[in-house]
């Protein structure tokens, strides 16, 4: 009788349309666990940012106009230095790419971990050799110090206007929040208010019951084959299938968090997907080596860094 009250349940959730859900954005989720970030700081170090570069325009080019004199006799240098300044700008690019891939990648494997540290370092050794290439153009020329400075200080004003730009999109960033869908009134993954088996944090090591151990999770109550939902609205960020976790789904929400959904039995969407709140995204299993039986496995990051998910969770007495 009571699978059957559940399963009525399900399916009348899965039919709601999704208009009627109370859209609650990402602020409300953070504030939960005093997250909300606060812009004021990073509004201050922009404004800051753009007086420097309106001071530096004017400086740069006042002092440009009164080296226009020497322009002809340095047009065959500034050509050279402007084919490297551009390669170095494309590799300092790169750089940044792969700083960002990397952090991305933090939990690939090993093969791919180490194919982009040894381009990272290669990318790295080629900047460092144009920067030094850049030095001998500079020397054999003979520029005189006034003109060596004008250029660097050139260099500095454009390395400044990208990172204002940068700051600009942190700023916004930071004033802008994603739209998760009910946060206030969100029951469990499994749609219906269900038992929390093994909480957050220290705890028993489930499978050798002889050392404490550290659950970035929530498992929930759930036999195997039922219906795992969306927490939110999002994107899928990964599925795959891992030794211990067993077939995985990761969820992107916006604004720093992400949710995880482990030990499933199948998955029913594809990287890159939209999905909306309490939309299915797979079936609920017994799959990887930590798990003692078929439930749900549920894990709620901020900026990477795993919290409780209890705190919002409604879940069974």
């Amino acid at each position: 009788m009571r699978k059957c009250a559940k399963a009525i349940w399900f399916i009348w959730m899965l039919l709601i349309p999704v208009s009627i859900v109370h859209a609650e954005d990402a602020s409300v989720l953070l504030g939960f666990y005093d997250k909300v970030p606060d812009p004021a700081a990073d509004i201050r170090k922009l404004e800051q940012m753009q007086k420097k570069v309106e001071a530096m325009t004017r400086d740069v080019s006042s002092r440009t106009m009164l080296n226009s004199a020497h322009s002809l006799e340095l047009a065959f240098v500034s050509e050279r230095l402007a084919q490297v300044d551009t390669t170095i700008q494309e590799l300092s690019d790169r750089l940044l790419a792969l700083e960002g891939t990397m952090k991305a990648q933090a939990g690939a494997d090993v093969d791919t971990i180490m194919k982009l540290d040894a381009e990272y370092r290669q990318t790295a050794s080629l900047l460092l050799r144009k920067k030094e290439e850049r030095q001998s153009i500079e020397d054999q020329a003979g520029l005189g110090e006034q003109d060596m400075n004008l250029a660097r200080d050139k260099r500095e004003l454009e390395q400044l206007k990208v990172d204002m730009e940068r700051q600009r999109e942190r700023v916004k960033e930071l004033s802008e929040f994603a739209e998760l869908g009910d946060v206030t009134g969100f029951t469990t993954p499994i749609g219906v208010p269900v038992r929390i088996t093994s909480p957050f944090g220290e705890r028993l090591d489930p499978i050798t019951q002889d050392e404490t151990t550290f659950h970035a999770g929530i498992d929930l109550e759930a036999t195997e084959g039922t219906p795992v939902l969306s927490a939110f609205n999002g994107r899928i960020a990964r599925t795959g299938n891992d030794d211990e976790l067993g077939l995985y789904v990761w969820i992107e929400h916006g604004n720093g968090i992400r949710t995880l959904y482990g030990h499933l039995s199948s998955i029913s969407v594809t990287q890159g997907q939209e999905v909306r709140q309490y939309e299915q995204i797979a079936s609920s299993g017994n799959t990887g080596s930590r798990t003692t039986g078929g439930h749900l496995h549920f894990t709620l990051t901020i900026n990477g860094t795993s919290v409780d998910p209890a705190v919002f969770v409604h879940a069974a007495g």
